[in-house]
């Protein structure tokens, strides 16, 4: 059984260097049949990454240091969740074994 590749492995390599071929984006995206938005978008990537492009995106290390601080903190609020889920289910409890429902007064007068 094949091992799922990553999305980014589909990109080919060449796209870093597609601004300097004389091929315009449209003509790019249609010899690897995908879509001119996905082509100028990996274009800009790779502009970043580079160093090029001073538009205010964040390169490629940058988005892999979000991501990876992302996942910890997600990590950290599943935990905080089961443990909200135990208290709830420990203080759902009733407080007394032989009680069903809140304690009534007695009518000792």
């Amino acid at each position: 059984m094949a091992a799922a590749l990553p999305v980014r492995s589909s990109r080919p390599r060449s796209f870093s260097s597609a601004s300097r071929v004389t091929r315009s984006v449209g003509q790019v995206a249609k010899d690897f049949d995908l879509t001119e938005i996905a082509v100028r978008e990996w274009v800009k990537q790779a502009e970043r990454d580079a160093g090029t492009r001073q538009d205010g995106g964040l390169t490629g290390s940058e988005r892999a240091k979000r991501a990876k601080l992302r996942a910890g903190r997600t990590a950290g609020f599943r935990e905080d969740v089961d443990i909200l889920k135990w208290a709830t289910a420990f203080f759902a409890k009733p407080l007394h074994p032989k009680t069903t429902g809140p304690a009534r007064p007695s009518n000792a007068s």
